[in-house]
């Protein structure tokens, strides 16, 4: 019984955290050394909209914005309190 809850759980917050960037998909990419080498530049376009980095051809980190990472902590931060409380 114990083990379907906590598997409901993790679904429900894996589903909220999709849902919290799906509008926010990045659409710009950068090479890591290109990222490197114009930090300043990364930096407004994040502000922006999301950047994937890439290294050696293959995305591997996702710069975004403060105001894109706190709505997504507060997203899963609402989903595991109303969690809780069920």
């Amino acid at each position: 019984m114990q083990a379907a809850y906590l598997l409901k759980r993790v679904a429900r917050l894996n589903l909220v955290a999709k849902v919290a960037i799906m509008d926010r998909t990045p659409t710009r990419t950068l090479s890591a050394r290109e990222a490197k080498n114009r930090f300043g530049y990364l930096i407004d376009m994040a502000r922006q909209e999301p950047i994937s980095i890439e290294k050696h051809g293959r995305p591997v980190v996702v710069v975004i914005s403060i105001e894109d990472y706190e709505r997504m902590v507060a997203v899963c931060r609402n989903t595991k309190e109303q969690n809780e409380r069920e």
